[in-house]
């Protein structure tokens, strides 16, 4: 059981803080940040950028009523002490577990406190834009305060807001700047301007000048701009960090120690007395209170479940820290690296998180070859899609979810043009306790339709591997190794031997390509010597488990759990003939020809939306091999919900796609029934059903 402090224990709200000295601001600070470090050591959650912003969460609790003023976090991973210090401290507790505490702002858990869902970053300023002049058309115009950090000013969106910013936009944007400033203010001229500005005399004055001036005839106003003009040229030179944001008609305050609670509290009572765009500039420590995370924030942004004392991740899935690969982001960073060694057009690009989508490695080995481009999902589309136009093999390091943000820019900047773009999407399927803006189950419905596109979905380390080797030479890692030129060769003339096979180990464009693979590790149960199999043909359909009674078509991660579910059907007397696609698109169809069974039903199984997924792609490409060999096709996927924060065991449960789940579709479906049993607990939207049919004629 977690202890809050003493503080924080007697703590009841917002309005307790006006009664709070400094000394016991401070000291609830430190307490937040406990608790914080305590739950996420249990929970796992995202850590360093949360105990980054506890000393500006609780100035902004002191000096705003957010029953009437709102707020949007940006990026909303930012917000875990604001749900403490509002109307949620009993209950953080539970953050990231099923039914409990999302990791991000969400409306439907605080009416109250969180004005906007955020879980995708760069949304703050265009979020607080609407909400500001909704509520003026309404007649009830109130500050809407964005906090934008933690890299979120690296997207375009963000920007885009900006210069749509009215002069009588009530927003308050608070850029959270916890790396370095955009530029550093300098000299007491700069500090001495600075306290000018926010004094509560100067703030009330300033407005009274404007009006007498106004009413002095032709001349009031001319005169304003004037002054005006000398004011902004003034702050520009001196604090020459401001201008872009003066330029777009923000007024900017700042740079501020985040971490003081002195200083914060004296800007944001000011800030209050000031209307229009304006934003406050701080800067935090990311990590702050946790010498780890101070240490290495990057480690600490995202963690599983960890030992405080230790500053070391528990690795759920029961890997030591040393065992490699521990997962198919490890994998995908070893194999990238390997291609890279012995090819030198080979380049990596992320957008912001070269940690979390394996590239760490890449990025120390191969810097010139690395690209971050920050949070641009956007822009890192189409400067893939100019590298590879320009002859080189660009590879996208992307978690699936994020992909949703390039959209237009993979249709019209790559596919359109065949360019030989490999989109590694990492997280596709169930991502877990990030929740819904996390999960990666949109984008084969939105990619299969996508003309020149292959899309892969690899069941193991070694055909990611494979995959990535085929979408940059048109062969697999294995088969590519086999024919190169080895100085140890066997044969006569290995000189001979590597010409004859030069074309091998030739890149050849085969266009854009889509690796898509799961979070976690590869299942155990898949058999490791169907998954070694060399072979120069692309990666065809593999026959994983030989059965009579059904057959399944199971994609990516669902190979495991399909197999797991074989072992108990033999209790029934029911074999499960195992089919894994590797390639989802285009289809291999004489090779399904030769795999499918006569007059056996035939279940298809992925972690993906069932409208526009897999499933459905397949029984349209494969309707006269279906409809000519009697096969009844069903497809089994997720429905039209939202999947909420759970374990990814816990969500496959819910969704019918584990083991258990499958054992009662297939039973059903051997014994003549459609399956229609509500199997979603009082989470998932009720009344629908649990696979779909389609039966082929």
């Amino acid at each position: 059981m977690i202890e809050l402090g003493k503080i924080l224990q007697t703590y009841n709200g917002p309005q307790d803080l006006a009664a709070y000295s400094t000394a016991e601001l401070r000291e609830l600070a430190a307490e937040v940040r406990a608790y914080i470090i305590a739950v996420t050591e249990a929970n796992g959650g995202h850590l360093a950028s949360n105990l980054g912003v506890v000393e500006l969460t609780i100035a902004l609790l002191k000096n705003f009523d957010f029953k009437d003023t709102q707020i949007v976090w940006d990026v909303g991973h930012q917000s875990y002490a604001y749900k403490i210090l509002t109307d949620r401290k009993k209950e953080f507790m539970t953050l990231r577990r099923a039914g409990g505490l999302a990791g991000f702002p969400k409306r439907s858990e605080s009416p109250v406190y969180d004005a906007f869902n955020t879980g995708h970053s760069t949304t703050s300023v265009s979020a607080a834009i609407g909400l500001a002049r909704a509520a003026k058309l309404q007649g009830r115009p109130h500050t809407v305060i964005a906090v934008i950090g933690d890299g979120a000013m690296t997207g375009g969106l963000a920007w885009e807001a900006m210069n749509n910013i009215l002069p009588d936009d009530d927003i308050l944007i608070i850029l959270n700047d916890n790396q370095m400033s955009i530029a550093p203010n300098v000299g007491s001229f700069s500090r001495h301007l600075k306290n000018i500005r926010v004094n509560p005399n100067y703030l009330k004055l300033k407005p009274k000048i404007e009006r007498s001036l106004l009413r002095c005839g032709v001349w009031g106003r001319p005169f304003i701009k004037l002054l005006q003009k000398l004011k902004q040229g003034t702050r520009n030179a001196i604090q020459p960090g401001n201008s872009i944001f003066e330029a777009l008609g923000i007024r900017y305050y700042g740079l501020v120690d985040g971490h003081d609670q002195d200083e914060l509290q004296r800007y944001l009572s000011a800030l209050k007395l000031v209307k229009g765009p304006r934003m406050l500039h701080i800067a935090t420590i990311k990590g702050k209170g946790y010498l780890p995370a101070e240490t290495s924030p990057a480690d600490y942004h995202g963690v599983a479940p960890y030992y405080i004392q230790k500053g070391k991740q528990k690795n759920p899935d029961g890997f030591s820290n040393d065992s490699l690969p521990t997962d198919f982001t490890t994998a995908f960073g070893r194999a990238i690296v390997d291609l890279a060694a012995t090819d030198e057009s080979i380049c990596a690009i992320t957008a912001a998180m070269p940690s979390g989508t394996g590239l760490t490695e890449f990025a120390a080995k191969y810097p010139r070859r690395f690209f971050d481009v920050g949070i641009a999902e956007a822009h890192a589309v189409t400067f893939a899609s100019a590298l590879a136009a320009g002859g080189i093999k660009p590879v996208v390091a992307v978690y699936s979810t994020f992909l949703q943000r390039a959209y237009d820019q993979i249709i019209h900047d790559c596919c359109l043009q065949n360019l030989a773009v490999t989109f590694c999407l990492d997280r596709a399927g169930l991502s877990g306790q990030d929740g819904e803006t996390h999960q990666g189950l949109y984008d084969l419905a939105a990619l299969l339709p996508l003309p020149n596109l292959r899309i892969f979905a690899p069941a193991t380390y070694y055909d990611l591997k494979n995959c990535l080797s085929y979408a940059r030479y048109g062969v697999p890692y294995d088969f590519r190794r086999l024919h190169s030129c080895d100085p140890e060769c066997e044969s006569e003339k290995p000189g001979d031997r590597c010409e004859s096979l030069k074309s091998i180990n030739e890149p050849k464009s085969i266009g854009p390509a889509v690796i898509r693979y799961p979070k976690g590790k590869e299942s155990e149960l898949y058999p490791s010597s169907l998954a070694e199999q060399v072979s120069e043909t692309a990666l065809a359909p593999r026959l994983v488990r030989e059965g009579a009674s059904l057959m399944v078509l199971a994609v990516g991660p669902l190979v495991g759990q399909a197999c797991q579910a074989a072992e108990e059907l033999r209790k029934y007397g029911i074999t499960l003939r195992i089919i894994d696609p590797i390639q989802l698109k285009p289809l291999d169809k004489s090779a399904y020809e030769r795999l499918l069974l006569r007059d056996k039903p035939l279940l298809i199984i992925e972690e993906g939306s069932s409208i526009g997924g897999f499933g459905s792609y397949f029984r349209q490409e494969m309707a006269e091999i279906l409809a000519l060999y009697h096969i009844p096709c069903h497809a089994l996927g997720i429905p039209d919900i939202i999947v909420e924060h759970d374990t990814i065991a816990g969500a496959r449960k819910k969704l019918g796609l584990d083991a258990t789940g499958l054992v009662a579709s297939i039973l059903s479906l051997v014994s003549g029934r459609v399956h229609n049993e509500n199997r979603f607990s009082n989470k998932y939207e009720k009344g629908l059903p649990f696979a779909s049919k389609q039966q082929s004629s």
